[in-house]
């Protein structure tokens, strides 16, 4: 059983791409035996942008006059559920869920994703096929008022196919690895949009350098959208699409284990990023910084803190999750695989 809360911050203009999202969330556990697993829970979303400011572009003011004010805030469940099956030679994971139901006239979204992945000695390969929402602004992640009519528009969701390939270089974790994915992205009354995106990350053991197990890597990025959405007229989006994205970054990450009890994960990336709208081209230097740590506070309730911190010249956005962790059964260390899984859950899946 896990109980806790995830928080995320984004900067941005108030009343559009500005979004605060504070969500406890609740999560049950069962293992029919080590190899086969499912889970159901939710989340308590809260969602908040600020006040609308710019009525100028927001909307329909092409229409003049203001009927109604836009909130800034809503709040709605957000339940999923899922399960993985493990054995040596594949894996099988999948959860679905509802985009929150909040009181906008916009329905919840059907969301999920699905994955299956080969594994030999020295090699992984996946495929997946995927529903997720765009949790960019309150107009892409659950829709929002146009105050010059009593229309209703957003809440966006991406539909795709991920696949990705991992090459083993020894046995004490350095690899390259490979993914990639195509989606598009439909809401109501906004635009179609596709969605490309490549990564690449080659990681090397390098021993001791800060911590008990050191790796030093080097993340590219290369993202591609059609159509430019960061917008929050009618119609738009309202979330970022720029028409090209790239990013490298060397990269640190690391595990230091102060005792059985007592561990930590952390992961440094700082590098380059180059966006390209249409004729316009930018350059700006992008970092990410991820710390977590578990502490097992007895031999079956473990305590689960991290916290991740990205930053440009124009943007910051900080992620934090916290939450306990009880096990049906004693547990007798950390282990490196509980700092992995807490590395995922600091996001909403």
């Amino acid at each position: 059983m896990v109980l806790g809360v995830k928080f995320r911050d984004k900067s941005g203009e108030s009343g559009k791409s500005k979004l605060t999202d504070t969500s406890p969330f609740l999560k049950l556990n069962y293992y029919f035996n080590e190899n086969l697993m499912v889970y159901v829970g939710t989340y308590f979303t809260n969602l908040d942008s600020g006040t609308l400011k710019d009525y100028n572009n927001f909307g329909t003011p092409q229409n003049i006059t203001i009927l109604r004010s836009v909130p800034s805030s809503y709040s709605g469940i957000e339940p999923f559920a899922g399960f993985s099956l493990n054995s040596n030679y594949f894996d099988l994971n999948g959860n679905v869920g509802l985009t929150p139901k909040v009181n906008n006239g916009i329905n919840s979204k059907f969301i999920y994703d699905i994955e299956g992945k080969l594994k030999t000695t020295n090699n992984k390969i996946s495929i997946g096929l995927y529903q997720r929402p765009i949790r960019d602004s309150i107009l892409s992640y659950v829709g929002t008022a146009d105050p010059y009519s009593y229309k209703n528009w957003g809440r966006a969701v991406g539909t795709g196919v991920k696949a990705s390939y991992e090459q083993s270089i020894d046995e004490k974790g350095s690899f390259v690895y490979t993914q990639a994915s195509i989606e598009k992205i439909k809401g109501q009354d906004i635009q179609e949009n596709t969605n490309i995106n490549l990564i690449v990350l080659p990681k090397i053991f390098t021993g001791k350098l800060i911590g008990d197990k050191d790796y030093l890597g080097l993340f590219f990025l290369y993202s591609k959208y059609s159509k430019d959405q960061d917008c929050y007229y009618y119609g738009c989006g309202g979330y970022f699409s720029p028409k090209n994205m790239f990013i490298v970054a060397p990269m640190l990450e690391g595990f230091y284990f102060m005792n059985e009890r007592f561990g930590i994960h952390y992961k440094v990336f700082l590098g380059g990023l180059l966006l390209k709208n249409n004729d316009k081209s930018s350059t700006d230097l992008a970092f990410d910084g991820y710390l977590g740590g578990v502490y097992m506070l007895r031999d079956n309730i473990f305590l689960n803190l991290a916290g991740e911190y990205r930053k440009t010249s124009k943007y910051s956005e900080i992620f934090t999750s916290a939450y306990l962790q009880y096990f049906f059964g004693k547990r007798y260390n950390i282990t490196e695989n509980d700092l992995l899984k807490l590395e995922k859950e600091i996001y909403k899946r």
